[in-house]
């Protein structure tokens, strides 16, 4: 089953921090907790927003009836545990913020000109851009080498 198609959603514990990073430059919506909350609101969030609960904390994986529990503390290894058990893909990669997890829009670039280096501007003609924390994105070297990861990971699985 291609989750992407019902809109998957993920709450991820404050022990899987990259990854939380990594299932949102896939373009999946991913909730991260922050270390100082505690497990009823985890699972108070995953119940209420339908949320997939990721987590390397075995006892909280056993009070949620939808939750994926992780054992391996290697990125890659946890990338590829999800991609082949939740079949997931990158057809909506980077669409999200890396930061806060908003969906991006798309921006004019005449909007960007004082808000990105002046190489940056006057060599990229395609901007998006986070209205929760008004974080500007573009795609350079560094997204080329997120896509060119996940590429990677997904052919080893």
């Amino acid at each position: 089953m291609n989750y992407k198609l019902y809109n998957v959603k993920f709450i991820v514990d404050s022990m899987l921090g990259s990854l939380a990073k990594y299932l949102r430059f896939m373009g999946y919506d991913t909730y991260y907790v922050k270390n100082n909350v505690k497990d009823d609101e985890i699972l108070e969030i995953c119940k209420k927003e339908n949320r997939i609960l990721i987590t390397r904390d075995y006892e909280l994986s056993k009070k949620c009836d939808n939750s994926i529990y992780i054992d391996d503390i290697k990125l890659e290894k946890q990338i590829k545990f999800l991609i082949n058990k939740l079949n997931l893909n990158f057809d909506n990669a980077l669409s999200r913020c890396s930061l806060c997890n908003t969906e991006l829009i798309k921006i004019d670039k005449e909007n960007v000109k004082n808000l990105v280096p002046v190489n940056v501007y006057n060599n990229i003609d395609e901007f998006y851009y986070c209205t929760n924390c008004k974080k500007v994105y573009w795609f350079g070297s560094h997204t080329k080498n997120i896509i060119k990861r996940l590429e990677e990971i997904k052919n080893d699985c």
